[in-house]
């Protein structure tokens, strides 16, 4: 019995030392601030947010990532802060030692301000460094253009954590 004790815990932290050298999936949140570009930098002062998602490993140091997040743009003098909740999908991939990556998410944006709603394009874009589970990056972020009203772009830099399992 105590064999067979021994011989099951030295398979198991070889399997789980096997899957974390691997990192097969990871789970990631960070905080964001942002400051317009372009048409946003004259109608918000800046976007406040949230953002949290898993990763898949594709292929090598390729993952599929999911993200949810949540934005606050905080309106210029009259402007009205708006409310923005996305959902998106892409790609990162890790460029060195699976601690620098640069990423692309594409996805749906619902934009809420002042009782009104609208649904946009969302698309992100960026380059980041991850280590002992913190990670931080600098991204595009875009909200599209619809019905002659201007699109939006933010510079954001994010941190939070990830951790591989």
């Amino acid at each position: 019995m105590k064999k067979q004790f021994f011989l099951w815990m030295l398979f198991s932290i070889a399997a789980v030392s096997s899957v974390q050298s691997q990192r097969l999936f990871y789970l990631f949140g960070n905080a964001q601030y942002g400051n317009p570009t372009g048409n946003a930098s004259g109608i918000y002062k800046n976007s406040i947010g949230a953002n949290a998602g898993a990763g898949v490993g594709l292929l090598g140091k390729t993952f599929f990532q999911a993200t949810v997040g949540y934005n606050r743009l905080n309106g210029e003098g009259n402007v009205p802060n708006a409310n923005v909740t996305k959902i998106m999908g892409g790609i990162r991939q890790f460029i060195f030692l699976r601690k620098i990556f640069i990423q692309g998410n594409v996805g749906n944006a619902s934009i809420n301000s002042n009782g009104n709603s609208a649904s946009r394009l969302a698309l992100d874009a960026g380059v980041g460094a991850k280590l002992l589970g913190i990670e931080g990056s600098l991204n595009y972020e875009h909200f599209g253009q619809k019905d002659n009203s201007p699109s939006f772009g933010f510079i954001t830099l994010r941190a939070g954590f990830n951790l591989g399992l």
